[in-house]
């Protein structure tokens, strides 16, 4: 299954800000949009650099609590690993536990089309499981009937 399965079916958000908006604001979309992360665009769209909880944490220890002052620049991190639409879902788990992160950026031609958290992964593995087990406990059911008739 490819990553493209996952950021088709509506389970990744894309929020985004400015490397020049100020922290709080951007942790305030993050809470408003229910996401732990977002990436960093310029005005003509090129990715920049990637905010998440984590960066968020580390800032306000840092600062002493206190993030009103600090921009998005200031906490962002602009080494973002990306992936395409293209990725099979384990290779980007592998890059993942590689880099040691919780998400990757989703890149096409230059394009930013999602962010893709490692639940949204576990999430769809989990549903492809279950429907195999659904489809497992039918060819029983249905092989039970057709012995027993």
């Amino acid at each position: 299954m490819k990553v493209n399965a996952i950021i088709n079916s509506d389970q990744t958000t894309l929020a985004k800000c400015e490397s020049g908006d100020m922290l709080l604001f951007a942790a305030k979309m993050m809470t408003d949009q229910c996401v732990n992360a977002i990436v960093i665009l310029d005005k003509d769209g090129t990715l920049e650099g990637i905010l998440t909880d984590h960066d968020i944490i580390k800032a306000l220890t840092s600062n002493n609590g206190n993030i009103g002052n600090i921009s998005v620049s200031q906490a962002m991190t602009s080494d973002v690993v990306t992936c395409t639409p293209e990725e099979n879902l384990a290779g980007a788990l592998d890059l993942m536990g590689y880099h040691k992160i919780r998400h990757l950026v989703v890149v096409d031609k230059g394009e930013v089309l999602a962010i893709m958290s490692i639940k949204d992964i576990l999430r769809r593995l989990h549903e492809d499981e279950q429907l195999e087990l659904n489809v497992l406990k039918d060819v029983v059911i249905a092989m039970k009937a057709s012995s027993a008739a």
